[in-house]
């Protein structure tokens, strides 16, 4: 029965370490994904799963800007709008009856008589809610900085600094 425990245990763990939301095109875990509407401009989304963080898919939306503006040619970009979003939910496992049943019987003449006694434990089901992150943004892209915006990011800055922060 120990053994099961600690099999039991082993196999939480595997799953929610592979759970967590990395930088990829985006798939059950979460991720990436981007849409371009002109040359110069993408609409860029990151969704993260129950165990990301929101400043992880705001980070990751904007690595993946900064990713499409070099292999486009551009070497700035300027997020032009963007949106936050939360999809939340809950999760109800089933509870679980485990029992036992004892009996015993005797004959009496031509009769047979018996008795049955059974005992069991009921473990009620549990619910647990999630929240999962998401966040989109439009940005266009620049060869040089424009002098006239405010909100410019250099995109070879923005990968080195964020090549930490996501994996």
């Amino acid at each position: 029965m120990q053994l099961i425990k600690w099999v039991g245990v082993l196999c939480v763990v595997v799953a929610i370490s592979g759970c967590v939301t990395s930088y990829k095109p985006e798939g059950f875990s979460g991720g990436f994904r981007e849409q371009q509407i002109a040359n110069d401009t993408f609409i860029v989304s990151a969704h993260g799963n129950a165990f990301a963080s929101m400043d992880l898919v705001q980070t990751i939306s904007l690595r993946r800007a900064a990713e499409l503006s070099v292999q486009n040619g551009f070497s700035y970009f300027v997020v032009m709008n963007g949106s936050q979003d939360y999809q939340t939910g809950v999760i109800t496992t089933p509870g679980t009856y485990t029992g036992t049943t004892t009996g015993s019987a005797h004959s009496l003449g031509g009769s047979v008589y018996g008795q049955a006694n059974t005992y069991g434990t009921y473990t009620p089901g549990m619910t647990n809610s999630y929240s999962k992150p998401s966040n989109s943004i439009t940005v266009k892209m620049f060869e040089e900085a424009p002098f006239d915006m405010t909100g410019i990011h250099n995109a070879a800055e923005v990968l080195r600094y964020t090549s930490n922060l996501v994996q």
